[in-house]
């Protein structure tokens, strides 16, 4: 999971889990799939978040628990050589 890339519907930037952990976000498993990293990250993104208002959001994913989680959609990882 910690691989996948995100892509934020509103700016289109992706965004690993590795990208929010080198910015030193707080929480990042609860964030790098939902908010995008222009948030936290100055010149990168905007500040998108799926928990607003409008839900834009295209891919829900259900966890273990049977929850269903709004998710940005999945990202290519081709062009990105991350651990």
């Amino acid at each position: 999971m910690h691989k996948w890339r995100f892509k934020c519907p509103v700016c289109e930037e992706t965004q690993s889990f590795r990208e929010f952990v080198d910015a030193r976000v707080d929480n990042p498993d609860a964030k790098f799939y939902f908010s995008c990293i222009g948030r936290w990250v100055k010149d990168r993104g905007c500040d998108w978040t799926l928990g607003g208002l409008f839900r834009i959001h295209k891919t829900e994913v259900i966890d273990p628990e049977g929850t269903t989680i709004a998710v940005m959609e999945f990202a290519d990882v081709e062009n990105k050589n991350e651990p």
